[in-house]
């Protein structure tokens, strides 16, 4: 029975007093003049805003978005209601009775030890279902309207889930370069047909071997265009109306140095810089950027568990992250103290790297090794916190790049709590290893706790 105490139920009651309002006699005139079509376009674009939102992190702007969409989702049921076609009665209690009708574990007499026996008891429910319709299909599910790429997403997704997938990603990835084949094939010709099909075979191959990476080929692109902007903007601001004048192989070159202008860590990179130092920096800067990504897109209940056989949630890891390194920054900062009142710096060593092997090798440990105390997360930081102390102690280690690319990379060490001394150029890799780690803990969890839309 519903709870008379819910302060939710006010909070409802009264925003659908204020949408009825809108509709009745007397109410806006725009909103009286709505019909279903013309709120399907409004539905999309809060859709996408509150996702965006989440994608952000930014807990304001989720709700005041979410808010938009369900006050759209009321509207369009009042206009249904208006039409005598249905009411949010009957959405209401449609979705209750299929959310009721699909989890038999849980107001019922089923059984499901785990989330995977959960996704496949819903699968299975479903195909029943599916069994009365006149589109039987497990892909009848997914909306034609859906962008592109996610809808084969989406399509590839269901297919898996009923058995028809690869065993691993290696046959996904033999798929993606057996269509390559063919595309370049059709290249050579002069039949647009044949090229429109093999390029929406490579598409579709892609978005295969994003699915088995755990990649979401959709938000992966927008990123692609995203950091595409941000760089062909800051050819915009040098080149302006020259741009057409430019050669294509300076303009390769200057895309590449707009590269490292917005990339910060690989800005913040003198020019004499070896290549030696470039490299790992730049892969500690990569996995970095991946694995924010990954976390930031992360909505708030998944971000805060971890993974099913125990460990830390990833706001938890997030947070960890931030203590080691603000951590490595204060050592630094003390270390090229040091290095300074002892007298003339050794530089970079003229025969490389191969030369000065570290002291200690970087290795996996045999068990888990707790960290210590002092980088132990409380949990007590919310979102925005953890990740602007990420931020912070991030940049704190990288603003200090062009002074330690200058010295001898085995020159100055820092402990570390399992291997011992590292040196700065070790300490630079062991970012990267320690990232990527949690990229991998990111894909388990999303895997572990994913849930299949009503």
């Amino acid at each position: 029975m519903p709870n008379p105490n819910d302060d939710r139920l006010d909070a409802f009651v009264h925003l659908l007093r204020i949408v009825d309002r809108l509709r009745d006699p007397g109410g806006c005139p725009w909103d009286r003049d709505q019909t279903l079509e013309s709120t399907a376009p409004h539905l999309l674009e809060e859709a996408y805003e509150v996702a965006d939102a989440m994608a952000r992190g930014d807990r304001g702007a989720i709700a005041g978005e979410l808010g938009d969409l369900l006050m759209n989702v009321l509207l369009s049921c009042r206009i249904a209601q208006d039409a005598n076609s249905f009411s949010l009665r009957e959405v209401a209690s449609a979705i209750a009775d299929k959310l009721v009708r699909r989890h038999p574990h849980v107001f019922g007499d089923g059984k499901a030890t785990g989330v995977e026996q959960v996704l496949a008891n819903w699968e299975e429910i479903k195909r029943a279902e599916r069994a009365q319709d006149a589109d039987p299909s497990v892909l009848a599910g997914v909306p034609a309207a859906l962008p592109a790429l996610l809808r084969a997403y989406r399509m590839g997704e269901k297919a898996a889930r009923v058995g028809f997938r690869w065993q691993d990603g290696r046959g996904a990835w033999t798929k993606l370069e057996e269509e390559l084949g063919e595309l370049s094939a059709a290249l050579t010709t002069t039949d647009a047909d044949r090229i429109d099909e093999e390029l929406g075979d490579v598409l579709f191959a892609v978005v295969n071997v994003a699915r088995h990476a755990g990649v979401n080929p959709e938000t992966a692109l927008r990123r692609a265009a995203t950091r595409f902007s941000d760089r062909f903007r800051v050819l915009e601001r040098e080149l302006g109306a020259s741009m057409k004048e430019r050669s294509e192989s300076e303009l390769a070159e200057r895309f590449r140095a707009a590269k490292r202008v917005v990339d910060p860590d690989l800005a913040a990179l003198p020019p004499q810089a070896p290549d030696e130092w470039r490299e790992p920096i730049r892969q500690a800067a990569r996995e970095r950027r991946l694995l924010l990504e990954q976390v930031r897109d992360l909505p708030t209940d998944l971000l805060a568990k971890g993974p099913r056989d125990g460990g830390w949630s990833m706001l938890q890891v997030v947070e960890h992250l931030g203590l080691v390194e603000a951590r490595i920054a204060h050592g630094l900062r003390g270390g090229l103290a040091a290095l300074s009142a002892a007298g003339p710096v050794e530089p970079f060593p003229a025969e490389g790297l191969a030369a000065h092997p570290p002291k200690n090798r970087l290795y996996e440990p045999i068990e888990r090794v707790n960290a210590p105390e002092r980088m132990v997360p409380t949990g007590a930081v919310d979102r925005a916190q953890a990740f602007a102390a990420l931020d912070a102690s991030r940049s704190a280690v990288f603003a200090q790049l062009p002074e330690l690319v200058r010295i001898h990379p085995r020159r100055l060490t820092l402990p570390h709590p399992y291997f011992g001394e590292l040196d700065v150029l070790q300490w630079i890799e062991f970012l990267a290893v320690h990232d990527r780690v949690h990229r991998a803990q990111i894909a388990r969890v999303r895997s572990a706790f994913a849930k299949d839309g009503a």
